[in-house]
């Protein structure tokens, strides 16, 4: 399968960071879903789990006859699957029908989900942990800002560890 027959077109320029890519959607309503949507849910999937063995999967998921994950609903970034929709008034039962799609997906491919990583029924994208910014073309910059903060707290706990193996160099 190519990556044209994916959900949309995920592209990583040399030189962006790891948790930045570019969102190309194969048409212009499903950027303007995600830009507009108003509830969003976060599946974090397990490190064990590669990028490329979940993208097939939602590739094949969207050519499904029933429960087909749409682009128009979810957006896959790396290990992370956000589940957005546009309308809150009428669409939580929609949100949580999408919901229930993606899971039903993960669980028939034996993926596991980081459940402590997962954000449900966030009411901002940044909520859910991620930024958005439009660019030409209906194409949208994806910014994972949990993977960030990830980043942050990793070179913290060097630092602390750092400090203690001063600390007991001196006692020594």
């Amino acid at each position: 399968m190519t990556s044209k027959d994916s959900l949309s077109e995920q592209v990583v320029p040399t030189g962006l960071p790891p948790h930045v890519s570019i969102h190309s959607p194969k048409n212009v309503p499903t950027s303007d879903n995600l830009l507009n949507a108003k509830i969003f849910t976060r599946l974090s999937i397990s490190s064990s789990t590669t990028s490329a063995a979940l993208s097939a999967a939602v590739s094949a998921s969207s050519n499904a006859q029933t429960n087909a994950i749409s682009p128009t609903f979810c957006l896959q970034h790396n290990n992370v699957l956000l589940v957005f929709d546009v309308d809150v008034e009428d669409e939580r039962d929609l949100h949580h029908e999408h919901v229930r799609t993606v899971c039903l997906m993960l669980k028939d491919q034996d993926f596991s989900v980081d459940y402590a990583r997962c954000v449900f029924d966030a009411s901002t994208a940044q909520q859910a942990g991620f930024q958005f910014d439009s660019l030409a073309g209906g194409a949208v910059m994806v910014v994972n800002l949990m993977a960030m903060q990830d980043d942050d707290e990793d070179s913290s706990d060097e630092g602390d560890d750092e400090v203690v193996l001063e600390g007991d160099k001196e006692q020594a």
